[in-house]
Formats: C-alpha cells, sequence, structure tokens
C-alpha cells in the first residue's frame, strides 16, 4: 500500500520536478518536508518489518530486499539534500544514471 502511495505521490511531483526552476521558492520548501517526512514513515514501515520478521525472513522476500534498497536510496538523497542544499536537483542528478 505504501510503494502505491509513493508512486502516486513521485507520479504528481514529476512534473515539477522536471521544471523545477519555474516553481515558486514555497512549494519546493514544501516538497523537500514532504520528502524528509515519507522518506522517516518508509523507514518505520522497513523497521516494524524487520522486527516483526525478523532479519532472515525480512530478507527472504524478493520485495522487501527491493523495498529497502529503496528506501536506503532515499536516505541518502535526503541526506544529500540536507548537507549539500546547494547541490543539483535530485532528478537531474538521477536522470544521468
Amino acid at each position: 500500500m505504501s510503494g502505491l502511495c509513493a508512486t502516486q505521490i513521485h507520479w504528481f511531483n514529476l512534473p515539477t520536478a522536471a521544471f523545477g526552476w519555474l516553481q515558486p521558492a514555497t512549494l519546493t520548501q514544501i516538497l523537500e518536508y514532504s520528502n524528509v517526512f515519507f522518506s522517516g514513515l518508509f523507514a518505520v514501515e522497513m523497521l516494524l518489518k524487520v522486527i516483526a520478521d525478523g532479519l532472515c525472513g525480512y530478507i527472504r522476500v524478493g520485495f522487501n530486499v527491493f523495498d529497502g534498497f529503496i528506501v536506503i536510496l532515499r536516505h541518502v538523497s535526503v541526506c544529500l539534500s540536507i548537507y549539500l542544499p546547494n547541490r543539483k536537483s535530485e532528478t537531474k542528478c538521477f536522470m544521468k544514471l
């Protein structure tokens, strides 16, 4: 369920991310705060799954491994945006990959 919500939020923000130079500074700040909030929420979800299933049980399910990988990437992105606030947009950086 949370993956579906994250996908909907991502597709809602994609035009804004692609044309970020046209958005007001207030919207940019709101999106940055929501990014931190949802990244934390998904990390809590992952932690609860690890506690409920155990580490071996969590890793045994392929979707959980994928979900964990995405959560780790999101945290790297959030940490970069906090500690390097003047860097290029995340979308532009990831589109080069």
